[in-house]
């Protein structure tokens, strides 16, 4: 027996009674899976739908999921993605700091190299 919150049973429940509709047990896995918030907003959207145009409402729940399944992975994706730019970026600064760094230092021990030779030319 699957349970839902009671937040997403009691929504369920009105939708239901409203469009005359039972959801079946792949939507309600749907509603599960999608968490508390989220299955609670997407019954609101149906809700808001006219009874007609809600043919089937374990399809629109299912559709809903799948779909909100979709937003969060590209959603994820853009967040790693972001990540990753942001952690080249560092990268790139501390490698752009280490060159500057061994550049100076090269640049100074050249310059000594440099006077160490005039002396010996002296």
């Amino acid at each position: 027996m699957l349970v839902l919150p009671r937040a997403v049973a009691v929504e369920l429940a009105r939708v239901e009674r409203r469009l005359g509709q039972v959801a079946d047990l792949s939507a309600r896995r749907s509603l599960a899976e999608m968490g508390e918030a989220a299955a609670v907003m997407a019954l609101l959207t149906i809700a808001g739908y006219p009874r007609e145009e809600v043919q089937s409402l374990t399809a629109f729940i299912n559709w809903l999921a799948m779909h909100r399944a979709l937003e969060v992975n590209a959603m994820r994706m853009g967040m790693q993605q972001q990540q990753e730019e942001e952690d080249t970026a560092q990268v790139n600064q501390q490698m752009s700091e280490l060159n500057l760094s061994g550049g100076a230092q090269l640049l100074q021990n050249d310059g000594s190299d440099a006077a160490e030779l005039d002396w010996c030319l002296l």
